[in-house]
């Protein structure tokens, strides 16, 4: 049985049972050096102070994009970071890991681009570019001390999103202000963090209730959130549990399940380098009525799904994603 170490939540929907992961020690934030450490901290009291109370202006019917998605994402950091990925990284490669958690999604907030006004749908398809631009244009005014160094903090950013390959967008290292960075690495530990973000707390339950009126493509994506307790790392294995009360549910689950091994599958092969092999994604969804525990494995279903269209689409087509989803939809 899949041990989770960041929450639980009982099949009735009650109490939520939270274990801080690792203990929340902030192991990495202890490679900071003194410069990055005053420079992070100033970029999180500028993001929390003066824009991110303001994320969901663009996209008011996404989950958290907010201070509560930042601070997830940093203990997703957390738990992926093993012995062996930490030896590797430099003070300036945690700076970028972290004050990325705190960035990466600043382009949500931006709705014209050379002039022409972005449509909600395009502000949200191109958001890791808008989030590069935004730091290139206003590193100085973040405390990002060099152009060169919100380059390597914007590119981290900017290969948030699965469409961009990591492997050939990114060098595997090269030096930075005096020491070694490695782009590809804590790109690759980014995105899946940031990826494992997805459970209860992203979606409030009482928000899409009483207070949002979801659209229909929305809809899915708070449902996946609520009926996920918990995600973490378990051994080699990216470890999700959730519960459900109907077919429905259970097959929202399998498709979140889908979901997390294609954002594996853009990055294992990085991570396999610095000796973190992570290569599978094992769930579990607890029935909410007979407590049956259903176990899910995403590679499994993953070939499910895109077996008649893996060759011609490619595992991270995005093109893939949106027929796949729309797909779902219409099952539902």
């Amino acid at each position: 049985m899949i041990c989770l170490v960041e929450c639980l939540r009982n099949t009735n929907r009650g109490d939520i049972i939270v274990i801080p992961s690792n203990q929340l020690q902030n192991h990495i934030r202890k490679k900071l050096g003194d410069e990055h450490k005053n420079s992070y901290d100033f970029i999180v009291d500028t993001l929390k102070g003066e824009l991110l109370p303001y994320m969901a202006r663009n996209i008011p019917y996404f989950p958290d994009h907010g201070v509560g998605h930042s601070k997830n994402v940093i203990e997703n950091i957390e738990v992926l970071i093993n012995k062996n990925v930490i030896k590797s990284l430099s003070s300036m490669d945690v700076y970028g890991l972290l004050s990325s958690a705190w960035l990466h999604d600043v382009g949500l907030l931006i709705s014209e681009k050379g002039g022409k006004e972005l449509s909600p749908d395009e502000i949200r398809s191109t958001h890791n570019e808008l989030s590069f631009d935004f730091i290139m244009d206003n590193y100085k005014e973040l405390g990002i001390k060099a152009k060169p160094v919100a380059k390597f903090i914007g590119d981290v950013c900017l290969f948030h999103k699965r469409s961009k390959d990591i492997e050939e967008g990114l060098a595997v290292s090269y030096p930075l202000g005096g020491e070694i960075v490695h782009p590809q690495l804590v790109a690759g530990i980014f995105r899946l963090a940031d990826a494992m973000d997805t459970d209860y707390r992203r979606a409030p339950e009482r928000m899409s209730k009483y207070v949002l009126s979801l659209p229909q493509e929305n809809q899915m994506h708070w449902e996946a959130c609520q009926l996920i307790d918990g995600i973490t790392v378990d051994r080699n294995a990216i470890a999700l549990r959730g519960h459900f009360k109907d077919e429905k549910e259970l097959e929202i689950i399998r498709w979140k399940v889908r979901e997390l091994y294609d954002e594996l599958w853009g990055v294992k092969d990085v991570l396999r380098v610095y000796k973190r092999p992570i290569v599978d994604v094992m769930g579990e969804a607890v029935n909410d009525t007979n407590r049956k525990i259903i176990s899910l494995q995403g590679k499994k279903i993953f070939r499910e799904y895109s077996k008649n269209n893996r060759e011609n689409m490619g595992l991270n087509s995005e093109h893939f994603k949106k027929e796949w989803e729309k797909r779902f939809i219409k099952k539902l």
